[in-house]
């Protein structure tokens, strides 16, 4: 079973996410954190394989978040969503590998889903 660790400061972000994507991976364990700091604890606590993060929270924003999450798991793919799309701060995360892709929110269930199959399971 593969772990997802959903970062936004939004609750009904979080909810909605997790529900959906429960339903439709019977194989996926979801996590939540409404802020970065809850990001690490979950983070300390299980092994996570994806890490879906907001790039605009209170007290640490999403880049630097998961640009601090490649640093100390490597392995976890990080994917960064947002309302709000800043092309040179996407760019400069993508070109430093602190984010594999970039979402633009609201996402499209679908779109998330095969995000997740390909960041998850990529020989399904």
């Amino acid at each position: 079973m593969k772990t997802l660790l959903v970062v936004d400061d939004e609750p009904q972000i979080l909810t909605s996410m997790s529900r959906l994507l429960r339903m439709r991976k019977d194989n996926l364990r979801v996590l939540t954190a409404a802020n970065a700091d809850e990001g690490f604890e979950q983070l300390a606590l299980n092994r996570v394989d994806l890490v879906l993060s907001d790039m605009v929270m209170p007290g640490m924003s999403g880049f630097e978040f998961l640009g601090r999450v490649k640093g100390l798991y490597p392995d976890v793919t990080r994917i960064a969503m947002s309302g709000y799309a800043d092309a040179d701060m996407v760019a400069e995360s993508i070109n430093r590998n602190a984010i594999s892709k970039f979402l633009i929110k609201p996402i499209d269930i679908n779109r998330l889903s095969d995000v997740v199959d390909e960041a998850c399971f990529p020989h399904k």
